[in-house]
């Protein structure tokens, strides 16, 4: 998946959160159906680079960026067309890597390898127990010593996303002066329809070990870079997202 858009208010969500809804979004714009990410990068820079897999590849953006890096990766994604694409990019920037179409709660690798790096990025089911079922999943691919990298909206956006489809834009604008490129505290709204809060993520990872746990503040248009996209429309706010990095113990690290 790795993607996030503006519906109708039409639209259920037990429509739009299925493979054939994003798989239309991806043949309609494959760039604006994604998610960027200014962290990343920096955020595995001091990790030695090795095998990575992106639950939610989307068009694998993000893997391409880790490649130029080093890693060798492979991505999954529901959306045929999404994994079609990333394919067909790898080829052209010469990356070597795998893809696979497959439901990231529940896909393995058929060797059943695991890997140095299990990246989601915007990419979590819409209910707490999908959540649940999809970090059992990300964290049984990490090998020991490895690490879960994990990006999400915040549940404090769930009251922004309201605010700024009832027209409140301008006010949040004059927020975003305040407080870009600070991290800032999780917040308490109790309203969590499709975001998990940061004590969710956590507690869906007891076989790992949390070594940072932010909530950040940036601009939006740093996730979405392209001056075309119809997301730009909030250019000016503030997103607060959620980073969770955890590493699995080895068995000597457990034992101590």
């Amino acid at each position: 998946m790795n993607e996030t858009t503006q519906v109708n208010n039409s639209t259920q969500e037990s429509d739009w959160n299925t493979p054939d809804f994003w798989n239309g979004m991806y043949q309609q714009n494959a760039d604006h159906a994604m998610v960027g990410n200014p962290m990343l990068v920096g955020d595995v820079a001091h990790l030695t680079p090795g095998d990575v897999v992106d639950l939610g590849c989307g068009v694998g953006t993000h893997l391409f960026d880790l490649a130029a890096k080093g890693w060798r990766i492979t991505g999954v994604d529901w959306a045929p067309h999404a994994i079609q694409t990333a394919q067909a990019r790898a080829k052209e920037h010469g990356h070597a890597g795998e893809f696979h179409v497959g439901d990231i709660s529940k896909w393995r690798p058929a060797d059943g390898r695991q890997f140095d790096l299990v990246l989601s990025s915007f990419a979590l089911p819409l209910q707490l127990e999908g959540v649940r079922t999809l970090l059992a999943n990300a964290s049984a691919l990490v090998k020991p010593g490895g690490y879960l990298l994990l990006y999400e909206w915040d549940e404090s956006m769930e009251e922004k996303w309201r605010a700024w489809d009832a027209g409140e834009v301008e006010a949040r604008k004059n927020e975003a002066s305040q407080h870009k490129g600070e991290e800032v505290a999780t917040s308490n709204y109790k309203n969590r329809e499709t975001l998990p809060s940061m004590q969710n993520l956590v507690d869906g990872l007891p076989d790992l070990r949390m070594e940072r746990t932010v909530v950040a503040c940036l601009a939006i248009e740093e996730f979405f870079p392209d001056p075309k996209d119809p997301r730009r429309r909030l250019e000016g706010v503030t997103v607060n997202v959620a980073l969770v990095l955890a590493v699995k113990p080895t068995e000597k690290s457990s034992k101590k």
